[in-house]
């Protein structure tokens, strides 16, 4: 089943989660050489996981203290 999504579309590639399933493959990858077989797969559980982006969902947090000090003011 091939299917386009339109660029202007509101559903998106999950970017972190396609990142982690290629870093989880680039070894396998170098060692023996990436082929069409091995990529195919790849792709299509990238493209059953796509993500509706909403534009200006994420807001700036709240200022808070840190924690603690720098380790350059901490006593010894």
């Amino acid at each position: 089943m091939k299917a386009l999504i339109d660029p202007d579309s509101s559903y998106k590639i999950n970017r972190t989660l396609a990142i982690d399933k290629i870093k989880r493959q680039i070894g396998r990858w170098l060692l023996a050489a990436a082929t069409a077989r091995r990529l195919k797969p790849l792709l299509e559980e990238i493209a059953l996981n796509l993500q509706k982006f909403v534009p200006n969902r994420s807001r700036p947090r709240k200022p808070q203290p840190k924690p603690h000090r720098s380790h350059a003011y901490q006593r010894t």
